[in-house]
């Protein structure tokens, strides 16, 4: 079974976050019922004690008489609804949307619970968009600066809670959508679906940037003072979630971190910068190494092991916010207002410590073929890693005695300290993900 979250502004502002949904589901069943949750604008001047009905097709087997008939014209449905068409041709649709009375739509709840677990041909749509923030909203002061930060942090929790269907936690302070959501997570949990997999979230500020561009907080040019906010949420039997995962957007947000951090940096401003808690870094703590490249060449390298106090989110933030005085006083290349630009960003994942292998005979159990990086403990507890790019890239200068001799000094000791028997070498792999 499956079920879709999705933003009901237009198509213009909100068009990508809603393709993005229906694209990852549209091919894994053959959707036959469409239950739409819809989310209106209007329903302010709806009774609270009436459950509404937009749409209903004719073949579709349930009994809405005791339902209401909206005679509203709201685009909550009808922007959405070619989109459903052009997705599933062949399938039967249901349009509600619920108001205040929370006993009619848990009632009427419990009947499409029973349906869609018989069925399970059913594809159920919620729909909201989330904070709507400016002067036409009177919430100007709702926000501190930099806002782009300041809205991730007012949104989180509400995300996270629809994400893992928390029907009683979510709450109404940025929510259009309220009860629609309540409703659909309602129906989520009854129905047995996990935990959603965030596939697109941003604001009508930046709908047509570029995906990493998205998520760059830029001190100077990007403090909008106007915009809508939106998220599209998958959940289903897909693969547990996990970073690097092209479905979701933890790849292109971190990116997007890293370049504002740097920003941040070179514009020598305070403000604290953070991925939100929903994202999947904030619950790793896999190692996390940052690197940026210039005209092809590395200009900073700086990261962190794992550890049980810091998440990988937490690393990655610290990472790139070393990067620049690395530029500066280790690579002698610096990342600068005129380059930052053309910086390319790369974020390495280490594998989990557990599965590190030890090497007992470092020289004949290392290929230097830069599929794996290289941690080395020096007797004394001092330490140092070379990452895989740094085999690859001395593959045709060093021999694996170089190889070793030189991270036996890079960690502070002699060159052939790392012969000695307190010495511990460890071999791991990454998952790097990249700015294009």
């Amino acid at each position: 079974m499956y079920s879709i979250f999705i933003p009901h502004a237009g198509e213009i502002y909100a068009g990508n976050a809603r393709k993005k949904a229906f694209n990852a589901v549209k091919n894994l069943f053959d959707v036959k019922y469409i239950i739409f949750i819809a989310a209106l604008h209007d329903s302010y001047r709806l009774s609270e004690n009436k459950l509404y009905i937009l749409y209903k097709d004719k073949e579709f087997p349930i009994i809405t008489s005791e339902l209401t008939k909206s005679t509203f014209h709201e685009h909550s449905y009808e922007w959405i609804k070619e989109e459903i068409i052009k997705n599933f041709p062949l399938s039967q649709k249901l349009v509600i949307c619920p108001t205040k009375d929370s006993e009619r739509w848990i009632a009427f709840s419990e009947k499409l619970i029973e349906f869609i677990k018989n069925m399970r041909d059913v594809l159920l749509i919620g729909t909201s968009d989330l904070l709507h923030y400016g002067k036409k909203f009177g919430n100007e002061d709702i926000l501190k600066y930099p806002r782009q930060q300041s809205k991730v942090d007012a949104e989180e929790s509400l995300i996270k809670n629809i994400v893992e269907n928390r029907c009683s936690e979510i709450n109404d302070d940025v929510l259009c959508g309220f009860y629609a959501t309540q409703m659909f997570c309602y129906i989520n949990k009854k129905i047995g679906i996990g935990k959603g997999c965030i596939v697109d979230y941003y604001d009508s500020s930046v709908y047509n940037s570029k995906e990493i561009d998205k998520y760059v907080i830029d001190p100077i040019a990007n403090n909008p003072n106007e915009f809508v906010s939106y998220v599209s949420i998958v959940y289903g039997d897909a693969p547990p979630r996990s970073a690097p995962n092209l479905k979701s957007i933890d790849n292109s947000l971190a990116l997007g971190y890293v370049k504002s951090v740097l920003l941040r940096s070179l514009y020598n401003k305070k403000y604290e910068l953070r991925l939100p808690t929903w994202s999947s870094f904030s619950n790793m703590k896999n190692g996390i190494f940052v690197s940026t490249f210039l005209n092809e060449k590395i200009n900073s390298c700086y990261g962190s092991f794992e550890s049980n106090k810091h998440s990988s989110a937490y690393n990655i933030i610290k990472a790139a916010s070393m990067c620049v005085s690395d530029s500066v006083e280790r690579w002698k290349n610096p990342i600068n207002l005129n380059n930052i630009n053309s910086i390319k960003i790369e974020i390495d994942i280490l594998d989990e410590r557990r599965t590190w292998k030890k090497l007992s005979n470092f020289e004949k159990e290392f290929i230097m073929d830069g599929k794996s990086g290289v941690y080395l403990i020096l007797g004394d507890g001092s330490s140092a890693t070379y990452l895989p790019s740094v085999a690859r890239e001395y593959k045709k200068e060093w021999s694996i005695l170089d190889y070793i001799e030189n991270l036996s000094q890079k960690a502070g000791g002699k060159k052939s300290d790392w012969k000695l028997n307190n010495t511990k070498i460890y071999t791991y792999k990454i998952s790097t993900i990249q700015t294009p």
